[in-house]
């Protein structure tokens, strides 16, 4: 499962090569869609990027009717419906047309926000929750392997029965 927000890329492009290129700067808060390959992977941006041909943005037209924060939960619901309409090529692909298909419930804006701000905090709990698990997982692995290589020694933690 990736993470909501992106912050930053592992390749990047000069405002020279912006302006010479068909990409195009999305704002921050917009969100990104992976159209070939991999697709589905969706993400909200956290600062302005550009993107490759490979990914779509999508921002609400109207901000008063649609929160790109919901958007973003809706979508991630129904993602599996983009991915069964993906079409085969040499890899999977979406196109504009796949997400006429696809229709999402449009409550009004409060509830948006209300419904996006509880997911949210669902997520950040998620994440703080496999940010410790990680960190115990390390902090065995390190455990296991001292205990492995005789680094430390369990003789005093393991008390004799005699026989």
């Amino acid at each position: 499962m990736g993470k909501r927000w992106v912050f930053s890329s592992s390749k990047y492009i000069t405002e020279l090569g912006l302006k010479q290129s068909a990409t195009k700067l999305l704002k921050k808060g917009m969100l990104i869609i992976s159209a070939r390959g991999t697709v589905g992977v969706l993400a909200q941006l956290g600062a302005d990027m550009a993107f490759n041909q490979s990914c779509y943005g999508l921002d609400a037209k109207d901000k008063m009717k649609l929160s790109n924060d919901f958007l973003y939960y809706a979508l991630k619901h129904f993602i599996t419906s983009f991915l069964s309409l993906a079409y085969e090529n040499v890899f999977n692909t979406i196109t504009r047309e796949t997400f006429k298909e696809i229709l999402i419930p449009l409550p009004p804006l409060p509830e948006q926000q209300r419904i996006a701000s509880i997911l949210s905090q669902i997520d950040e709990a998620i994440e703080k929750e496999q940010a410790y698990k990680e960190k115990l997982e390390r902090i065995k692995k390190g455990l296991m392997e001292d205990l492995l290589t005789g680094k430390v020694r369990i003789n005093h933690l393991i008390e004799e029965e005699e026989i």
